[in-house]
Parts: structure tokens; sequence; C-alpha cells
């Protein structure tokens, strides 16, 4: 889902702005991402599995 509020990417450490990315529950809290960032880590695991 999309954020409703401002964070901090956990996966390049820079602002998300609302609407901007999306949330996720992780270890008792919530964290952001860019929709970009999501898709890039989406798209490198696919690659590595599909190199096995």
């Amino acid at each position: 889902m999309r954020n409703k509020h401002p964070g901090t990417c956990y996966r390049c450490n820079t602002r998300v702005e609302v609407g901007h990315g999306h949330f996720e529950r992780h270890a008792g809290g919530w964290r952001v991402q860019h929709a970009n960032c999501a898709i890039k880590a989406r798209q490198i695991k696919q690659e590595q599995q599909n190199a096995q």
C-alpha cells in the first residue's frame, strides 16, 4: 500500500514523501521504501533466482 506518512527509505536511506512509496510492517513497527526501490529490489531478486 502507498504510504500516508513521510519517512526514510530503508533501501536507499533518502526521504520518501507521502504517496511516493510503500509501507510494510517490520519487527513490530513500520518502514517505508520508494516505489522505484521496491521495483529494483524485485528485479534483482528475480535475476538471482534465474541465475541458480
